[in-house]
């Protein structure tokens, strides 16, 4: 008797944690059990509100490559850094302001082949494809996709300056 109750209490404690682990969210792109998982970023990126009058909507686009930036502390630019640039020719340079619950945005600029280290963000000042300047201190990112917005990098955030 005391074996059965000791396996029935295992067992509903075992039916639980599968139960509460269930809705638990993981940053990693597949989990340890087989079952793919959702990225952070993959969520983000999936809740944006793209800008397309200048550039493709990205929605859907793989992950290739991982991307690092920071907008100069003037404000006038922004400084990237890159694993590899995984496109034979140009690439778009994507800007998005969080709006207090996903990121609006789109492309600002092309990126030529092989990558560019310094970007001006003069076409944002200017209104290009919709964007404007946020206040300062708004959360931004920018993502560089392949022209064709099948692939793309991970979003960079910063603040505006």
């Amino acid at each position: 008797m005391k074996w059965m109750l000791s396996s029935l209490l295992l067992g509903l404690f075992l039916v639980a944690g599968c139960l509460f682990d269930s809705g638990s969210s993981s940053s990693s792109s597949s989990g340890t059990s087989g079952e793919a998982t959702v990225s952070s970023d993959q969520a983000e990126w999936d809740a944006i509100s793209w800008h397309t009058a200048q550039g493709p909507s990205a929605a859907g686009a793989v992950q290739v490559m991982t991307l690092d930036g920071e907008i100069t502390s003037d404000g006038q630019f922004v400084r990237f850094s890159w694993d590899h640039y995984p496109w034979n020719g140009n690439a778009l340079g994507h800007f998005f302001v969080w709006d207090g619950s996903r990121w609006v945005g789109g492309k600002f600029e092309w990126i030529t082949t092989g990558g560019q280290g310094l970007k001006t963000l003069h076409n944002i000042s200017g209104g290009y494809n919709g964007l404007r300047p946020p206040a300062r201190g708004t959360p931004v990112a920018f993502a560089w996709t392949s022209a064709d917005g099948r692939e793309r990098s991970n979003l960079i955030t910063d603040t505006w300056r």
